[in-house]
């Protein structure tokens, strides 16, 4: 019997994204859904209706990136209101190669209090999102970064037993216990600025409005 598997990822740079994609092949599903809630649109739907959402799914992959050290600000509101139901479900984060700090056992605690049953966790390198300015992880999740996730995607086939989050490591530093964040603000320069909205276009996060 074939398994039906979801991908719900907050992806701006499309690293996590790929990283997932590459779990689910291991999962033997090559066309899994994909529920990417990277956009205010996608994530104003979820909180509307997160439970038929996430139906039909025999396993659920949740991926999100690491911000210093934590999960992202943006995609709290919806991990916070999902419902599991007892389905199974593989935790991943991303980071830049800096560390992942608290954020995947806080992912896995999420994910445990909204009732899923979280099987597998792991943590992978992707590009960092300032890789511009500081190269770290340039051209990251590569190919064999992208073979260690089928690898874990085909270990976590027909995996039960749940996982505590207490036995998931972390990597504790200044940033990952401080508990406010810090997020990295557009600079506005009035003077340069022609109104023409091509930032809000193109930011990946959909955080610029234009005007």
């Amino acid at each position: 019997m074939a398994t039906t598997t979801g991908i719900l990822c907050f992806s701006p740079t499309n690293t996590t994204k790929s990283v997932c994609e590459a779990i689910a092949n291991g999962l033997g599903d090559k066309q899994p859904k994909m529920l990417n809630i990277t956009l205010p649109g996608m994530r104003s739907e979820f909180l509307a209706n997160p439970k038929s959402l996430l139906s039909g799914f025999d396993h659920l992959i949740v991926g999100a990136p690491v911000y210093a050290g934590k999960l992202p600000s943006l995609a709290l509101e919806v991990l916070n209101a999902l419902d599991g139901n007892g389905t199974t479900c593989s935790a991943v984060v991303v980071y830049g190669g800096r560390d992942y700090g608290v954020a995947l056992r806080r992912l896995v605690e999420l994910l445990t209090k909204s009732n899923f049953t979280v099987v597998s966790s792991g943590a992978f390198i992707g590009q960092h999102s300032y890789y511009e300015i500081v190269p770290i992880a340039v051209g990251r999740p590569d190919e064999t970064d992208l073979q260690a996730a089928r690898s874990f995607g085909e270990a976590s086939v027909g995996l039960s037993a749940k996982l505590r989050p207490k036995d998931v490591p972390k990597q504790t530093d200044v940033f990952s216990m401080l508990p406010l964040y810090f997020p990295t603000r557009p600079t506005h320069k009035t003077t340069d600025c022609r109104q023409c909205g091509t930032c809000a276009e193109h930011c990946t996060a959909g955080v610029i409005a234009a005007g």
